[in-house]
């Protein structure tokens, strides 16, 4: 009697054991596949600065801080590493050997392997040539003709790419060495490049005697946070998109480029031309065919007590389908970024990648989002 209750409670603690090395595989399965162990590789473009480039293995910059502050809040660890040049790390995305990158203007097609969080800042893109060597630049077409460089994997927006497939002629190099080397041997006309990189780079190299850049901007991008379709953590951007929008109403993101700008100019000091608090440009479709233009400004910072909410101080410029145009003061929200007249006649609110607008309590433009 006795051996056969000692054999039940034998076989009872087996089959405990049993099912605790299950439960102990699963978890194991869960944490290799899933996301909750798993670290996030992120990776940029290399020459970039402040918003991201090489530092020995790893791509720094205010896009990596970006995104390491974003994902760790849902609880992510986030390396940051170099890759190699932009292409290779483009291509990397596409295959899902790199979960993020840290910031990249919006193309077609990057869009067929990469998912786009909401734009959270704007990079002014310029044309740098030889010192003395400056053309009349006012409008695209006087590119045509010209000879121009641009580096490897780079984009400069859609429209802008669509410009020099069919009407421009531009050598493609590796590195922003090798198109200044171009420039200074009077090869090319004219170097495609974002202005902050380039002031940071005829900083840094001090030939401010050598090269200039022309004031007119070729186009001012907005940039995004990408994750690959491939990636483990693709589902996770609605929530970044939560938190970008969080950083960007209450001034992190803000403070956080600043700091990194600051953070350069001061080792390599350099004239910053700024973007007149433009934080981002975006198309929208809305129901109906209607269509909004909304340029979004960054306003100054207003300090505040421990304890007290933000003062919103930034604003919004609207062109709209029907050809109105106007400019509505941002104001305090509960959830998204908000922005009214006074007398709440006309209300334009933006959530995530979408916005509608509400006229005398009546919403007249409906699901739109960006294009």
């Amino acid at each position: 009697m006795c051996y056969s209750i000692a054999v039940a409670v034998n076989k009872k603690i087996f089959i405990i054991l049993i099912a605790l090395l299950l439960l102990a595989s699963l978890f194991f399965l869960y944490s290799k596949n899933g996301t909750s162990n798993k670290e996030l590789l992120a990776s940029g473009h290399p020459a970039w600065a402040p918003i991201m480039y090489q530092q020995g293995d790893q791509i720094v910059g205010a896009g990596p801080e970006i995104v390491k502050k974003v994902f760790s809040d849902l609880g992510i660890k986030v390396n940051s590493k170099y890759e190699g040049s932009w292409d290779i790390v483009q291509n990397k995305a596409k295959d899902g050997s790199v979960d993020v990158l840290v910031a990249a203007y919006k193309t077609t097609e990057r869009e067929t392997y990469m998912d786009y969080s909401i734009p959270y800042t704007v990079d002014p893109v310029v044309l740098v040539v030889k010192k003395g060597k400056a053309f009349p630049y006012e409008k695209w077409e006087d590119l045509i003709g010209k000879k121009g460089v641009s580096t490897i994997g780079d984009s400069y927006g859609q429209n802008f790419d669509n410009f020099i497939k069919e009407k421009l002629s531009l050598t493609k190099v590796a590195t922003p060495e090798e198109a200044f080397a171009l420039l200074d041997k009077d090869g090319m006309d004219y170097f495609v490049y974002a202005l902050y990189s380039a002031e940071n780079y005829i900083s840094k190299n001090k030939i401010s005697d050598h090269v200039e850049i022309i004031p007119k901007y070729v186009s001012t991008e907005n940039f995004y946070m990408t994750i690959s379709k491939k990636s483990s953590f693709a589902n996770l951007m609605p929530k970044a998109n939560s938190l970008l929008e969080k950083y960007i109403k209450d001034g992190t993101i803000k403070q956080i480029i600043e700091k990194n700008k600051q953070s350069l100019w001061s080792k390599n000091p350099a004239k910053v031309v700024s973007p007149t608090g433009l934080i981002s440009e975006v198309n929208y479709r809305c129901n109906g065919g209607k269509k909004i233009n909304a340029k979004y400004y960054e306003g100054p910072t207003v300090s505040v007590k421990p304890g007290e909410p933000p003062v919103p101080s930034g604003k919004v410029e609207l062109v709209l389908g029907d050809g109105r145009k106007m400019t509505l003061p941002q104001t305090i929200s509960g959830s998204g970024i908000r922005y009214a007249t006074s007398n709440e006649s006309m209300i334009f609110w933006s959530k995530g990648d979408s916005v509608f607008i509400v006229e005398n309590n009546a919403e007249t433009y409906s699901n739109c989002n960006s294009q």
